[in-house]
């Protein structure tokens, strides 16, 4: 972003303004009037997101090391190796990361 000018009227306003209401005669409330209600995201769209994101994250899960390793942490859960348990624990904490991301993804827009 390119500094201002020395003698840019705009920017001297906005700063002698500081936290101050600027009056605009009502053009941020006619702006706000005018623009279109805001979508709620449809139950069909999130699911769809929801089940492709936990999806993706199984695949992941079995194309990726971290499969291997949860299905050689289940085998050894009687041992109680918690070194076994890192890897599965760090993917799956993955994919539930990944899939509230794609839920607030959904909500927010």
């Amino acid at each position: 972003m390119s500094k201002p000018e020395p003698d840019d009227w705009l920017d001297t306003v906005l700063r002698r303004a500081g936290d101050t209401y600027l009056d605009d005669s009502g053009f941020t409330d006619r702006v706000l009037d005018r623009l279109p209600p805001r979508r709620h995201p449809a139950l069909p769209r999130t699911l769809v997101i929801l089940a492709s994101t936990l999806l993706a994250g199984l695949v992941g899960l079995v194309l990726l090391p971290g499969g291997s390793a949860l299905v050689g942490a289940a085998a050894e859960l009687g041992a109680l190796d918690l070194r076994a348990l890192v890897m599965p624990l760090g993917a799956l904490t993955l994919l539930a990361t990944l899939t509230w991301s794609g839920v607030m993804a959904v909500r927010g827009s």
